[in-house]
């Protein structure tokens, strides 16, 4: 009896040494993981301030730089615990609360995430998307977030209270990178989502052409039905092509255009004066000369009367000429903001509101419609997957 519970005891210590051992080893696990997690800082500072200050040779350019702040995560970024220095800006909008920065990795281009920054420019968050796909353009109706993929040739959508619950587990678990997942995806059936932007109740998706043929490029117009989108307009614009938006100035509907050509040319700026009740080259009622900005010019971001405007020529595969193609002449590293109008020298001769026709009228009649008649007829006006 006695041998019995002897051996009883020793089997109940070793037990109680093995609970014990594993107790410490998920402590250090999760404390470790979490202090590794901390280690790895994502890049705030500027990365080439000689370059950016070099690029105000460029008169517009200097013009629309009254304010500026860095692009996170250059440098390197933090991705869940993990040190990435190969990320690309694409895409740029603001939020209710936040400026919202897409970027994609270099080597693998289905790798994306969104930089969040404060009104002021101040680095929050990394946000990593939840699936493989190249993030582009970013936009925001003031409800929901789209954001173009281009790899899936649809847009993905983010409520602004996903965003802001996800911004908050962040803060709870004192992460400076979370996962975020999408609440749908708008099909845009073949055709490639480059970039987005949001004016006047319309969901505006152009498509880069850097094709050697390509002569021009397409801005279609959509409205949001439920899940669907309905085309209602498309506008021809430059080719190569990375950004647009819009500007009322006023009461006239006035279009930028960012045109891109790689590292070794100066991107350009292309003003429009558009009347939108209108479709095609008839909508294009007269061109402004275009403005010279530095190479690489991405999206722009038109609020409350600001252009915000993102590059991603500091991207190390482009200022480091990793890829063996060279360096660009001017990189800029950081967002610029300055007065909208600029953009626009030439629209202020135009008269006060010309009275062209809203879209944003035909938009409840559209939506009726479309809710009204059976899906298997309005297949042919939905562009979806």
């Amino acid at each position: 009896m006695t041998v019995f519970v002897a051996k009883r005891s020793i089997k109940s210590r070793l037990l109680t040494i093995a609970l014990a051992a594993i107790v410490c080893a998920a402590f250090f696990f999760v404390f470790g993981a979490a202090e590794a997690h901390a280690r790895v800082k994502t890049s705030l500072k500027q990365r080439y301030p000689k370059h950016f200050e070099k690029a105000k040779e460029l008169p517009a350019f200097s013009s629309l730089a009254e304010q500026s702040f860095p692009v996170p995560g250059l440098k390197v970024t933090n991705i869940r615990g993990h040190a990435w220095g190969t990320y690309i800006p694409q895409g740029i909008c603001l939020t209710s609360n936040y400026i919202l920065i897409t970027v994609y990795e270099q080597d693998d281009a289905e790798r994306s995430a969104i930089q969040v920054l404060d009104r002021n420019g101040n680095y929050l968050r990394t946000l990593v998307t939840e699936d493989a796909n190249h993030a582009g353009g970013i936009a925001y109706d003031g409800t929901d977030i789209y954001i173009a993929r281009s790899t899936a040739g649809e847009l993905g959508v983010i409520h602004e209270s996903t965003l802001e619950e996800t911004m908050a587990e962040g803060d709870a678990v004192g992460k400076f990178s979370i996962k975020i997942k999408y609440d749908g995806k708008l099909g845009l059936g073949d055709f490639t989502a480059s970039f987005v932007t949001y004016y006047k109740g319309l969901i505006w998706v152009g498509y880069c052409d850097m094709s050697a043929a390509g002569k021009s490029g397409i801005l279609r117009g959509y409205i949001r039905v439920g899940d669907n989108l309905v085309q209602v307009r498309e506008l021809p614009i430059p080719a190569w092509a990375n950004g647009a938006s819009f500007l009322e100035m006023n009461g006239n509907d006035l279009l930028v255009v960012n045109q891109s050509r790689g590292r070794k040319y100066l991107s350009y700026a292309y003003g429009y004066h558009v009347d939108l009740s209108k479709d095609g080259a008839e909508a294009m009622i007269r061109s402004f000369k275009p403005l010279e900005f530095p190479s690489m010019l991405e999206e722009t971001c038109i609020e409350d009367g600001r252009a915000y405007m993102l590059y991603e020529s500091a991207a190390t595969k482009y200022s480091k000429g990793t890829d063996g193609l060279g360096n660009p002449k001017y990189i800029v590293d950081s967002v610029t903001a300055g007065d909208a109008a600029r953009l626009f020298p030439e629209a202020v001769k135009l008269p006060a509101a010309a009275g062209y026709p809203s879209l944003e009228g035909m938009i409840p009649a559209v939506t009726d419609f479309v809710s009204m008649i059976p899906r298997a007829m309005v297949l042919p006006f939905l562009a979806r997957k």
